[in-house]
């Protein structure tokens, strides 16, 4: 019957079945959001969103469902074991375990359906992943004393284990428990117990508008616009013959319309958060804030620095690898003050974000440049501070022209990767650009490296 239900659902909206589930799951979750706001009883709100979740879920991943159960256990009775001696588990055995899991699971899919974009399992073992080893860290740094800890990690850490109940209500809670975003057990904790931010909060429902209108609009360009400009262009003949700058154009028309497809689901998914207050996060200059919880800022189109490029796509993703990926590689202070030592960590966390999207090539070709990018990027903010040679790409508005269409080019070029997921794809639709965009990379990379330009700090008069 459900079966049925999602198949004429999906015919009407144009999409596959098991993407009608997850559309379906991700617009139920906004009434069941204004109703959970209503509920008086943490202890009635933390069973609601558990139970909601846990039959959510099943609804979307069915008897798959069972991987995450066994995950959660294993995560919890690793968690608790957790300790600061010498010989015993640490938050890091956690930490790999978990990825090895997850790893387990894409090799699975890679092999029964490599390329495929069917809707699995590892959509969900990949955003609890987050939630699995940010809960470990957090036990962890609970044992720690202050003074070893940042600020968020003293508000974010577990004074003591919570129970079976507790924790399964966190990792299935219904708002985020199909796709994410993810958010740490200090933030659920809150909001069930209506403490801290969450004490008062405000009507959701014009937030909850505005999440919901936008996703539509991202969604009237997935069904009318994209088809034009669909991926598969990239690969066809007309795209092939056409001119450089003509390609250029198509290919970040074609990335761009293919971002609003996740865009417009993280949108719907954060509706549904912000019916419920979770997304809310306090007031600021009198007014309401509501961007405690969010998996996408669609500002990221409008920037120029690659570094926000970054940082506000998937955010509750790109917190987490900061916070327990590149932060736990080496102490803050060290980071800051040695150049050598932040590359190494923000190296190994494009290595762990690419590990953690799967085995794709495609993957590791895009996030390989990325990281390029990003060590640019760092030479290029020491070079605006430390000389005046950047002054134009300020002041001119045909160089800041030029920079927006630069930056973001090199951005959905490089994303293609996760798109033609193949080494042999990536390589032709590199070819048919001439490999402008990779040499043009690896030049600047070059340049900055061993030359240092601009590196040096101005001498004080």
């Amino acid at each position: 019957m459900l079966l049925s239900f999602f198949e004429w659902l999906g015919g009407l909206i144009g999409l596959p079945e098991d993407q009608a589930r997850m559309v379906f799951g991700f617009i139920i979750t906004i009434p069941l959001g204004f109703l959970f706001k209503t509920l008086k009883s943490a202890k009635v709100r933390k069973y609601f969103g558990l139970t909601v979740g846990l039959l959510l879920s099943y609804m979307l991943y069915q008897e798959k469902l069972i991987s995450v159960i066994i995950q959660n256990i294993i995560v919890y009775e690793m968690t608790k074991r957790i300790t600061l001696n010498k010989i015993g588990i640490k938050a890091k055995w956690v930490f790999y375990e978990t990825l090895i899991y997850v790893a387990v699971h894409h090799i699975y899919r890679q092999y029964t359906d490599y390329g495929g974009w069917k809707l699995d399992i590892t959509t969900i073992l990949m955003m609890n992943t987050v939630k699995w080893t940010s809960f470990a860290y957090n036990y962890e740094d609970g044992l720690r004393k202050d003074e070893e800890l940042n600020s968020d990690q003293q508000e974010r850490k577990l004074q003591q284990m919570p129970s079976y109940t507790d924790y399964f209500g966190y990792m299935f809670f219904f708002c985020g428990c199909l796709a994410g975003p993810s958010f740490d057990y200090y933030d659920y904790d809150i909001f069930i117990k209506r403490t801290n931010v969450y004490e008062k909060i405000p009507s959701t429902f014009w937030e909850t508008s505005r999440l919901f209108r936008n996703a539509l609009i991202y969604s009237f360009f997935i069904v009318v616009v994209y088809p034009r400009w669909s991926l598969e262009s990239l690969m066809s003949t007309e795209y092939e013959e056409a001119s450089l700058l003509y390609k250029i154009l198509w290919l970040n028309l074609t990335i761009t319309l293919h971002r609003t497809k996740y865009v417009s689901g993280w949108l719907f998914s954060e509706s549904g958060l912000a019916a419920a207050g979770f997304t809310y996060n306090g007031k600021q200059d009198g007014k309401d804030r509501w961007l405690r919880i969010r998996s996408i800022d669609p500002t990221i189109d409008l920037t120029t620095n690659p570094k926000d490029k970054i940082e506000l796509w998937n955010i509750s993703v790109q917190v987490w690898l900061k916070k327990y990926v590149y932060l736990r590689v080496y102490p803050e202070s060290v980071l800051k003050s040695s150049p050598a030592k932040s590359q190494k960590a923000q190296l190994i966390t494009f290595a762990v974000s690419a590990f953690w999207h799967g085995f794709y090539p495609g993957y590791y070709i895009s996030f390989f440049h990325w990281n390029l990018i990003g060590m640019i990027n760092k030479y290029v903010h020491k070079l605006g501070q430390n000389t005046n040679v950047l002054k134009i790409w300020d002041s001119n508005l045909l160089f800041r022209g030029i920079r927006f269409y630069l930056v973001n080019s090199l951005f959905n070029c490089f994303g293609i990767g996760f798109q033609l997921m193949n080494i042999k794809d990536n390589l032709r639709f590199y070819g048919s650009v001439y490999y402008i965009f990779n040499l043009t990379t690896y030049i600047v990379f070059a340049f900055f490296t061993v030359t240092k330009f601009g590196q040096k700090p101005r001498k004080k008069q």
